[in-house]
């Protein structure tokens, strides 16, 4: 109570994950509509089917999540994103929705985590 819940969402090609996160120590931190899936098919690991590829088709799911959340917050100074810089989501589809926000959240800060 009187805290500060920040906006968040889950965005994986692969619908295992979100099924591993909701058995591990993160059940509960993402409800069904915190999570984005880009559909049956992966990125196979590379960069140009997550950014230019599935990551078009696929784009207006996860910019409309982030809407989502920018909307729900009192104040929106910037975004943390954690990702891994390898293979198709990591870095390609990332790369694309960070453009995204660059454009759209001008004055946010960004700051990036990797995760190996």
């Amino acid at each position: 109570e009187g805290g500060r819940d920040p906006g968040r969402f889950f965005l994986t090609w692969d619908r295992q994950q979100w099924t591993k996160s909701g058995r591990g120590n993160t059940r509960g931190y993402f409800g069904e509509d915190q999570f984005v899936s880009g559909g049956l098919e992966d990125t196979g690991g590379n960069f140009a089917r997550g950014n230019v590829t599935l990551g078009e088709e696929h784009r207006d799911a996860a910019v409309d999540a982030i809407k989502q959340q920018v909307e729900g917050c009192d104040s929106q100074p910037g975004f943390l994103v954690f990702n891994s810089w390898g293979g198709g989501t990591g870095s390609g589809y990332t790369s694309l929705l960070l453009e995204h926000v660059r454009m759209s959240y001008r004055k946010a800060t960004i700051v990036q985590f990797a995760v190996l």
